[in-house]
């Protein structure tokens, strides 16, 4: 394992209790409430003009959305939905401008699902390749 994937996995252990205790709340208090905000942001996301924004733009954000729709699915115990929406937004990643960061964060959460789901080596091999693609478009992370 290399020292930065080390340092994700730990990073990814701790970064919830992080969140919960800057945002006033525990985390299940926390990602429940990002759980409806998510669904309020892909509401909002279904109304954008691709005519006016661009198509890749409307999917990307519509990626965006559902990758942490995933992860709050994820910090509640919903493995099921969280992977079913990390699905939707490699979908929707597929379909947009491939904006590489976008790439990068759908990667870094799903490996956060793996590690939650005990699947270690594939946590891992998302992390490294998170990691590769923040990498070469020089993303501090």
């Amino acid at each position: 394992m290399s020292s930065f994937s080390s340092q994700m996995v730990s990073a990814s252990l701790t970064g919830g209790a992080y969140f919960a205790g800057h945002l006033g709340g525990d985390i299940y208090e926390v990602s429940s409430k990002a759980e409806s905000l998510l669904r309020l942001a892909l509401d909002v996301a279904e109304q954008l003009d691709p005519q006016e924004y661009g198509p890749g733009a409307v999917e990307g954000a519509k990626t965006r959305a559902w990758s942490h729709l995933g992860n709050a699915l994820r910090v509640l115990g919903d493995f099921h939905q969280a992977e079913l929406a990390f699905q939707t937004a490699e979908l929707y990643f597929s379909r947009s401008w491939l904006d590489p960061v976008d790439e990068a964060r759908l990667l870094e959460l799903k490996a956060a699902l793996r590690r939650a789901q005990r699947r270690f080596d594939e946590a891992l091999e998302l992390l490294d390749a998170s990691l590769a693609v923040f990498r070469e478009v020089n993303e501090p992370h």
